[in-house]
């Protein structure tokens, strides 16, 4: 165990603007220590993940890679909108298969981009 567990970043960043649609359906999350490898940790840890469209709780689908233990991915299961906030929220009860658990709620926002006028 090195160091205290926490969610190192995200893609999209936190905070970012215009972000594509094409992009902004898949959020990639970047742990400090493994979060998927023990089966049970990993049931637990896909409980411990939600989404929002605006101020609307939307459904996702939480994955992972074995081969990339630290990082979760969440995929919003909706169509997303044009110029529109959408946040993911880790809570704190998400766990490190060494036990440890995030002790904080961590969120993650970002817009998604305008619509964009093309001049005839």
């Amino acid at each position: 165990m090195k160091g205290k567990f926490r969610l190192i970043n995200s893609f999209p960043p936190a905070g970012a603007d215009d972000v594509p649609r094409t992009r902004a359906g898949l959020v990639q999350l970047r742990f400090s220590q493994d979060v998927v490898s023990d089966q049970k940790i990993w049931i637990h840890n896909m409980r411990q993940i939600q989404a929002f469209q605006n101020l609307l709780r939307i459904p996702i689908r939480v994955r992972r890679l074995r081969r990339c233990p630290n990082f979760i991915f969440v995929l919003l299961n909706v169509p997303l909108l044009q110029n529109t906030h959408y946040k993911v929220v880790v809570l704190p009860d998400l766990m490190s298969t060494s036990g440890q658990k995030l002790g904080t709620t961590e969120v993650v926002f970002y817009d998604t981009e305008p619509c964009v006028n093309v001049p005839s």
